[in-house]
């Protein structure tokens, strides 16, 4: 919250202090051309690795559904890792 309260302050372009009067110069110098640049690489990298991620999780997961479990039985990835839900000692 107090993030969000911050980002309605400014930065004196002269002295580097933070002027502490309500405004929304912050939000309008997000979409010069540099910083617009960024906003978008970013974008695009997350949705990248988003991406990525399904595609090596989803033929895990779907691989995994079939492995048996420590006592025969089928159970998730990370049940077999605790023995299907057993404690492990």
């Amino acid at each position: 919250m107090a993030l969000l309260l911050q980002s309605f302050f400014s930065i004196d372009e002269y002295s580097g202090l933070i002027s502490r009067e309500f405004t929304l110069k912050t939000y309008g110098e997000l979409l010069q051309p540099a910083n617009f640049d960024i906003i978008v690489r970013t974008v695009t990298m997350a949705a990248l690795v988003t991406l990525a991620a399904a595609v090596v999780a989803f033929p895990i997961a779907y691989f995994a559904r079939d492995m048996p479990g420590a006592n025969g039985r089928r159970c998730s990835i990370s049940a077999s890792c605790c023995r299907c839900g057993r404690a492990t000692s």
